[in-house]
């Protein structure tokens, strides 16, 4: 028998994961969101993790974010499209912005 779906499942639930870190490093990002109906997700072994789905094939790459007030939206998605870039590589990406808040505000839990 071969381990290797068990494999590609543990690099997809890497790279979600590596995309989510990328994305948290940014500094207006306050926290992930898992954007309209709670869509935006990668099921990784034993968790959800809401805010990161990752495409296959060419379907885009998405985020969804909360963000502190003060930053302009466009420059800001395409900030966060690079974080992604730079763990993915060349692939579409897809920026939500689920909300905003203050500069210190304190993160609830992802939906």
């Amino acid at each position: 028998m071969s381990d290797q779906p068990a494999r590609a499942a543990d690099r997809s639930a890497a790279r979600a994961a590596d995309v989510a870190a990328a994305v948290l490093g940014h500094p207006a990002v306050i926290r992930l969101d898992g954007g309209p109906f709670g869509s935006i997700a990668s099921y990784l072994p034993g968790r959800r993790l809401a805010g990161v789905r990752v495409g296959t094939g060419e379907e885009p790459t998405e985020v969804a974010v909360v963000v502190r007030l003060g930053h302009p939206f466009p420059g800001l998605a395409d900030e966060i499209a690079g974080r992604v870039r730079s763990v993915l590589g060349p692939v579409g990406v897809e920026v939500t912005f689920s909300d905003v808040g203050a500069a210190d505000a304190a993160s609830p839990p992802a939906r």
